[in-house]
């Protein structure tokens, strides 16, 4: 038999091995860590990042973005996410784009993994506060971005400033030009669908009745039609949804109609036309495309002065 003694010393053995393995596995982490920095990033990326040719550098950034996801703690802090900022003012659409879309790509991970409720993967891990520095330095730029000569980049620029807004990396920015310049991309005609819908989605983020807690407009359907089967307590809900959508409808035409009339604007020259790129910016969005067919809603945002 084996005595306390000797099976203390196994126990102190193993441990010791455990000890000396981890030491070991650190080591070589570090010892990769450190070759990556050496024969990826100062090897080759410094010098190719601003090669002549914009696909090269394109795929430096998109190279850069990856490694940002895969190991955040090593690669998503200022050190890094600085390149991305600069390639934003690149000559070429597909630079900018890139740099764009890899920025935004940290934030669209852990709206992921949120969604899927996957807490403990890769996800969990990226701190998206560490972009804040980087990306209030970029911020003008980021905002010049969403009025870009290319569709394309003002699409991925006003995505991350979406993406920035609704984790609230924009809640201390005073600046009423750099908000008036986004927000009102909502009646451009000479963007995309896509640009206007999320320059709406960007408003709807500052408006209070479209706060996160509310009862969304698309279950007004289901209501109606559960208050049709039964009962008191399923009316006064339908009546509540019904405020609730006639108050989003009344803050969504309250801001259009401040932004068409501000000014001396004489009443023919109203652009009152441009409204209808709110409707089918609202068609477009599947939590609220409801919005614009609830016609008691509508009525009661139009005659309800209490609102």
């Amino acid at each position: 038999k084996t005595g306390k003694s000797g099976r203390s010393t196994i126990t102190n053995a193993k441990a010791e091995s455990l000890r000396h393995q981890v030491d070991l596995l650190k080591r070589t982490r570090t010892d990769l860590e450190e070759m990556v920095e050496s024969l990826v990033i100062k090897a080759v990326f410094i010098h190719r990042y601003r090669d002549s040719n914009m696909f090269i550098r394109s795929t430096c950034i998109q190279a850069l973005g990856e490694m940002a996801i895969r190991r955040s703690d090593l690669f998503l802090s200022d050190k890094y996410l600085k390149y991305f900022g600069w390639m934003m003012s690149d000559k070429a659409e597909i630079v900018r784009v890139m740099a764009l879309q890899a920025i935004n790509r940290p934030f669209e991970i852990v709206k992921a993994a949120e969604l899927n409720g996957n807490g403990n993967g890769k996800e969990s891990k990226i701190d998206l506060s560490v972009l804040d520095n980087v990306l209030s330095k970029f911020l003008s730029r980021i905002t010049d971005c969403v009025i870009d000569v290319h569709a394309s980049v003002q699409e991925c620029a006003m995505t991350l400033m979406l993406s920035m807004l609704r984790v609230g990396l924009l809640d201390d920015v005073d600046d009423d030009e750099m908000w008036d310049k986004v927000n009102i991309l909502a009646f451009e005609e000479k963007t995309t669908a896509q640009v206007r819908r999320d320059a709406l989605y960007f408003i709807m983020e500052q408006l209070e009745e479209f706060d996160e807690g509310n009862v969304e407009e698309g279950n007004m359907e289901k209501d109606g039609k559960a208050a049709k089967r039964g009962g008191k307590s399923k009316s006064k809900k339908k009546s509540t949804n019904e405020r609730l959508v006639a108050q989003r409808l009344d803050a969504i035409a309250s801001w259009a109609a401040h932004n068409l009339t501000d000014g001396n604007v004489q009443l023919e020259k109203i652009k009152i036309h441009l409204v209808d790129h709110l409707v089918h910016s609202l068609r477009a969005m599947p939590e609220h495309k409801s919005i614009v067919t609830n016609w008691p809603a509508m009525i009661r945002a139009i005659s309800d002065e209490k609102l």
